[in-house]
């Protein structure tokens, strides 16, 4: 009967400021806390008679493993919760740039310095590849574009180029006098649509339209890949770096990004 008397659950007594033992007298101790040795020595000396049910006895002990188990679950899912993002709503914020892959490309039939491009943003089968129409002829070789990731401007509002609807646009960094022209870099392994994001700004990209053009007009002034080869907004309030998951976007030719 000592074996069935041991499992009775210790932690009322660390949160109770009596204990009854078996047997009916009351322990207490003088800061209203339980003295812990009087009870256990209480406990050894339990008999059949005691007023403590062995069913009862039997079954506290798995109500307590099953309320830390609950618990520690509960600790788990929130240190496994991301952390919601912060920052301040601005023209930049509302850009909808994500991370994309060109899957074929061709010349545009009407408009020799024209590509129109298949960009995968992994939105599925459903959604299919988006069809982009991007200016890089005389700067880009089809094999050098196709099947190379891409940054992508997504809530621009479609444009008729020449009988072909653009739904988006490459962006890319060219030097002072547009000579050179080059698509920006994503770090490898980011995962297709992903959203870039600014440090300080709080994404919040708005559905395409006009909205989202007045918000490229404004921002696009300050967009550069510096020196350190990375895209970045240079604005005087909030400047960032152009981030993903797996780092900063990058260009290896300094200069405006449009």
């Amino acid at each position: 009967m000592r074996a069935v008397s041991s499992l009775v659950s210790l932690s009322a007594l660390a949160t109770s400021s009596a204990f009854v033992a078996p047997g009916g007298n009351a322990i207490r101790a003088s800061t209203g806390k339980t003295n812990a040795a009087m009870a256990l020595r209480c406990l050894s000396r339990a008999r059949l008679t005691s007023s403590v049910r062995p069913q009862a006895a039997l079954r506290r002990p798995t109500a307590v493993r099953t309320m830390m188990m609950m618990s520690d679950a509960a600790v788990t899912e929130e240190e496994a919760a991301p952390a919601a993002p912060t920052g301040e709503l601005t023209e930049l914020a509302r850009l909808e740039i994500r991370i994309g892959k060109i899957v074929e490309i061709a010349r545009h039939p009407d408009a020799d310095s024209l590509y129109v491009e298949k960009v995968d943003l992994g939105q599925g089968e459903e959604e299919g590849p988006r069809t982009i129409v991007s200016g890089l002829v005389n700067f880009c070789e089809e094999s050098d574009l196709l099947g190379r990731d891409v940054v992508v401007l997504c809530n621009l509002k479609p444009v008729n180029m020449k009988g072909v609807t653009s739904a988006g646009m490459l962006l890319c960094s060219s030097n002072e006098d547009h000579s050179k022209v080059e698509p920006l870099c994503p770090p490898e392994g980011v995962p297709l649509g992903e959203l870039v994001t600014f440090d300080g700004h709080l994404p919040s990209p708005v559905d395409a339209g006009n909205r989202a053009g007045k918000a490229w007009k404004r921002a696009s002034k300050t967009l550069a890949v510096d020196d350190s080869e990375e895209a970045k907004f240079t604005g005087e309030k909030l400047p960032a770096t152009f981030m993903t998951s797996k780092g900063p976007i990058t260009s290896p030719l300094p200069g405006s990004i449009s």
